[in-house]
């Protein structure tokens, strides 16, 4: 059974008086070249919902109460502004916000310090996904437009970014594993793959997801959104290739972005139907958090200096923000 949640948001502060919410997008967004460039597949990644959800931030209906997580977790929610066309996003433990644009990656510090091209990569026109690798210092991000894995070195200043991994396919979701492995979907051959510090790959699934997207990892098991089936899978891994599979939830449209809440609550993207949704830990129900949303893909719980109970999308108008009541982001190990 799904029960549905739709936010009313008031289109400006003004109209909806003074509520002391903190604006979502922090203002206008311009128009800029989308970086969800259509997948090379028989489907496609679309942009079908033609309005974005208001830039303003609003809490979730029914939000699960949690225990605080160990560590800090503070307020500031910086300004979002300029961050056009994005579909990967990955928050560091201190706080920084990297976002991927067309050909490199972008940052936006906890004090609002924003640096769009942060670090280009040579030949990629196509930027999705990221990870952080943090006792590497390394920020991996996947270019399906070239079939590469880039590695941007966090310690160097200008950061430094080589190709890791060619002939990755079609890198869509990253995810940093509890091994310290880097696991990512090929969108284009439906398959996740486990790759090694240098660069050895081996395949983790032992048949095709259809247009494999998001991946997360909750409670030593990897999670999987099938874009092309509208499924939520669960792996269980033994030595990082995969030995069972259960289906959590199906039916849910395009799915893109993966992440967890402290609950084990998934939260999912549904990119063709523009929405926000959260998953029940069990799978039983699902909700819709957030909908109007513009190719809605990557997701991510704030940490460190950012407040944790905001999770930041990635649209094809730019980052957004809201709030989600008491749900906290999950424990993952770029967040230590």
């Amino acid at each position: 059974m799904r029960t549905s949640f739709v936010f009313v948001l008031c289109a400006s502060l003004a109209a909806c008086g003074d509520n002391n919410t903190t604006p979502a997008a922090d203002g206008s967004v311009t128009a800029d070249t989308p970086a969800v460039d259509a997948p090379a597949s028989d489907a496609t990644e679309s942009d079908a919902p033609a309005v974005d959800a208001p830039a303003v931030d609003a809490p979730a209906v029914d939000a699960p109460a949690v225990d605080a997580p160990a560590g800090a977790c503070g307020s500031a929610r910086p300004a979002l502004t300029g961050t056009n066309g994005t579909e990967g996003v990955v928050i560091a433990a201190d706080g920084t916000i990297y976002y991927s644009q067309s050909g490199g990656v972008g940052r936006i510090t906890p004090d609002g310090v924003r640096t769009g091209s942060w670090v280009r990569l040579a030949g990629a026109s196509t930027v999705w996904g990221l990870a952080l690798d943090a006792p590497r210092r390394k920020l991996y991000v996947g270019s399906p437009g070239n079939g590469t894995i880039f590695s941007v070195d966090l310690s160097s200043d200008p950061p430094m970014a080589t190709a890791f991994l060619t002939g990755a396919g079609g890198p869509n979701g990253l995810t940093m594993g509890p091994d310290g492995f880097l696991y990512y979907s090929d969108f284009n051959g439906s398959h996740v793959y486990r790759v090694d510090a240098s660069g050895m790959r081996t395949r983790v699934t032992t048949s095709t997801i259809t247009q494999a997207n998001g991946v997360a990892f909750y409670n030593g098991s990897l999670y999987v959104d099938s874009y092309g089936r509208g499924t939520l899978y669960r792996l269980t891994l033994t030595d990082g290739a995969e030995t069972a599979r259960d289906t959590v939830i199906t039916g849910l449209g395009s799915l893109d972005g993966l992440a967890f809440d402290a609950t084990g609550a998934a939260y999912v993207t549904d990119q063709r139907m523009g929405r926000l949704v959260r998953i029940a830990p069990d799978g039983s129900t699902s909700e819709d958090l957030v909908t109007g949303l513009s190719a809605p893909a990557n997701v991510e719980f704030g940490v460190g200096p950012l407040s944790c109970t905001d999770i930041y999308i990635a649209t094809g108008r730019g980052l957004v923000r809201y709030e989600m009541g008491t749900a906290r982001g999950l424990d993952v190990p770029w967040h230590r």
